[in-house]
């Protein structure tokens, strides 16, 4: 394979791939938050049972 078609499928790959990785960098950020909720959660109810 010469170098350009290389170079062309490389492009072509990464835009066919861009969107999907948004989609988990947003969804990694979002497990994040609700870790983070899910703590504090059982922080509040930790302290309530004392």
């Amino acid at each position: 394979m010469d170098m350009e078609k290389s170079d062309r499928l490389r492009v072509m790959l990464q835009e066919a791939l861009s969107p999907l990785f948004e989609k988990i960098e947003k969804l990694e950020e979002e497990i994040r938050s609700l870790k983070e909720e899910q703590r504090e959660l059982k922080e509040i109810l930790k302290n309530q049972n004392q």
